[in-house]
């Protein structure tokens, strides 16, 4: 089968962006630039001590900040961490970013994580099948 056609073929590691922030301090984090097409995999928060806080995780966009979205709001009850998984794919351009809004809480540090395939997506595959027929219909 030729591999140019095969979906999850190419096994590209994944880019983690993390940072952790000051201690009482709201901590905004925005992950590195996508080199190329890829898809959102997971965001990690961990703070240093129990909080309640709503987290706020926002595409920041190569297109300018009028089209950022904010993709979901996390709340946290008296716990340490808080992931978010898409429940879809979420696939980002060339230069966009995740953007992680993490308040401040006292006597506590926060620490972000974000998870970016810069591979093939799922859909890939099956868009370099179609495109020598998109080619052919124009």
């Amino acid at each position: 089968m030729d591999e140019h056609n095969e979906p999850f073929i190419v096994n590209e590691p994944i880019i983690v962006s993390y940072g952790t922030g000051f201690t009482n301090t709201a901590f905004a984090f925005r992950s590195e630039p996508v080199t190329a097409w890829g898809q959102l995999i997971a965001v990690y928060i961990a703070y240093t001590a129990v909080s309640s806080v709503n987290i706020d995780i926002t595409l920041d966009s190569h297109l300018g900040s009028a089209f950022d979205i904010r993709l979901t709001r996390i709340t946290t009850v008296a716990d340490t961490f808080a992931w978010w998984l898409p429940e879809k794919d979420l696939r980002l351009a060339k230069n966009d970013r995740i953007l992680v809004d993490a308040p401040a809480v006292a006597a506590a540090t926060a620490s972000v994580a974000i998870y970016v395939d810069p591979g093939r997506t799922r859909f890939e595959g099956l868009e370099n099948l179609l495109l020598p027929w998109l080619v052919r219909v124009r």
